[in-house]
């Protein structure tokens, strides 16, 4: 997978889908989030709590960074088999991984792998926040950069940010075209209103009071994310 994308800081107040390049193989079809709701109900993933999972998921793939497609597949049967789920089929491990590899270059990153697992797997809201901060928090110290959040947004918004949900936003008044684009100005407004002390680093707290603070009103960058995490 590729490194974190560069951070641009944009004006919310008055979004310009003129300035926003867009192109129409730059968006996933609307059955994207189909395909994701049937791998979800039968990969075994539902049954399996988001918190142990990603940790599990870390551990196996810490060595080489991430997981080829034959390393994958057997972290994933590990997992299915240490919570009493069936053995997915090759083709369900074939699936699965495809999910994971949002970038298709073969190799299924940590972050890709916290995106994807906390899309799947049992958990609400809360407990897939501090699932994903808890994959990156190495030293136990409770804080996620900047880049780091931007490029799990930006695999996130890869599977959900589909036409449909597109058109939905700029009816709100937000252009957003690139999956990229969103996570950059999600991952900017957030740490403008919670990196008081601006070192780059946000705490896990601070940042679920942003995101379920009403006067903070992020739902229209959330949504699609929301309704996954639910």
């Amino acid at each position: 997978a590729n490194g974190p994308p560069t951070v641009v800081t944009r004006n919310l107040g008055a979004p310009k889908p003129s300035s926003v390049a867009s192109t129409p193989s730059s968006r996933l079809p609307d059955n994207q989030l189909e395909v994701l709701k049937n791998i979800r109900a039968s990969s075994g993933f539902r049954n399996v709590p988001v918190g142990p999972a990603l940790q599990a998921l870390k551990a196996a793939g810490k060595a080489n960074g991430g997981f080829n497609q034959e390393d994958f597949s057997q972290a994933y049967c590990d997992l299915m088999e240490s919570y009493d789920q069936p053995i997915p089929s090759v083709d369900m491990q074939s699936q699965v991984f495809n999910l994971f590899d949002r970038d298709g270059n073969a190799f299924v990153d940590m972050l890709e792998m916290a995106c994807s697992s906390s899309l799947l797997c049992r958990g609400n809201e809360e407990d897939k926040i501090h699932a994903v901060f808890d994959v990156f928090d190495d030293d136990g110290d409770g804080f996620i950069s900047k880049p780091e959040m931007i490029k799990f947004l930006s695999s996130v918004y890869k599977v959900v940010l589909t036409p449909k949900v597109v058109e939905s936003m700029s009816v709100m008044g937000v252009d957003v075209f690139e999956p990229e684009h969103l996570a950059e100005v999600t991952a900017t407004e957030c740490f403008n209103v919670c990196d008081i002390d601006k070192d780059g680093r946000l705490n896990v707290n601070e940042f679920k009071q942003w995101f379920f603070a009403p006067q903070n009103d992020p739902s229209f960058m959330f949504s699609p994310m929301k309704s996954l995490l639910s």
